[in-house]
């Protein structure tokens, strides 16, 4: 089974980006979960936010650089 939170390191491997692209798409996802010191973000939430991208790009709707 695989964690549901996840650390920035994991989360730039989970979707492929580096340490700034991965930790902005996290918040804009509004995936940021701190637990004391942590920083982790949760990967239900960013697949929901990757999923939402997608359908927008199909239906070209959105804001993409």
């Amino acid at each position: 089974m695989q964690p549901r939170l996840i650390g920035l390191k994991a989360l730039q491997s989970y979707v492929g980006l580096g340490e700034k692209n991965a930790a902005q798409l996290g918040r804009e996802a509004g995936a940021v979960v701190r637990y004391g010191a942590r920083i982790l973000y949760d990967r239900e939430t960013i697949d929901r936010y990757i999923d939402t991208l997608k359908e927008e790009q199909a239906h070209g709707t959105g804001n993409y650089a």
